[in-house]
């Protein structure tokens, strides 16, 4: 075991003279070597700091393969669920809201709650009729045929801030940079505002453009 967890020489050690990760690594050592077989890890990298953190998500992920133990991981952490899991079940109020792949609940919100946990999203208000979502950004086809206040999702990361003519005029209120994308505040035709991330940097507070929406990433409610 001690091999599997890559402590073969701390075997002899006294708990004080482990570390923080090893002392992680051991308790999942204890948890396993009794084969269970469901594995619950509940909030089990909460007080790591960020390095720590990583190493002991991928640390986790490799042993999990190893004894192939079926685990339940409970997080607060949006990233870390979808980081580590094959399916992700959001829970609200007790109840499961939406069970899928990581990428079904990130691009697919069942509902505005789901959606609205997970956040980095814009809402566009509007109306739906004969299956088609009315709004002032223009009109989307929709399998929901008619609703008096409706919203279209869509991600930070799904919009294009360019150059480029189309329908969605917008000025840059606002913009910051973080690192590989820089974030934008937007305001659009109805002097609604937006948040986009971009790996184009090149606009500036007061700069004129459009957006370019990628229909694929659209949800509708």
């Amino acid at each position: 075991m001690l091999d599997l967890i890559q402590l073969q020489d701390k075997g002899k050690n006294y708990p004080h003279e482990l570390s923080g990760g090893q002392k992680q690594r051991v308790a999942l050592a204890r948890a396993v070597i009794v084969q269970p077989k469901i594995l619950l890890l509940d909030e089990p990298f909460s007080n790591l700091d960020t390095n720590l953190k990583e190493t002991m998500r991928d640390f986790v992920l490799h042993i999990q393969s190893k004894v192939k133990i079926t685990t339940i991981l409970v997080t607060h952490d949006k990233e870390e669920a979808f980081m580590m899991s094959q399916k992700v079940a959001v829970i609200m109020d007790g109840e499961i809201n939406q069970y899928g792949s990581p990428g079904e609940v990130y691009n697919a919100p069942a509902t505005r709650q789901v959606s609205d946990f997970i956040g980095e999203a814009n809402y566009i208000q509007g109306k739906i009729i004969d299956g088609v979502f009315i709004s002032n950004i223009g009109n989307y086809n929709t399998p929901i045929d008619n609703k008096d206040i409706a919203y279209l999702l869509i991600r930070y990361n799904e919009i294009e801030l360019t150059k480029e003519t189309s329908e969605i005029k917008c000025i840059v209120l606002d913009r910051k940079y973080a690192g590989k994308n820089t974030v934008y505040k937007v305001s659009i035709n109805d002097n609604s505002i937006l948040t986009l991330t971009s790996n184009n940097s090149n606009f500036q507070v007061g700069d004129k453009g459009f957006l370019k929406f990628n229909l694929k990433a659209i949800n509708i409610y």
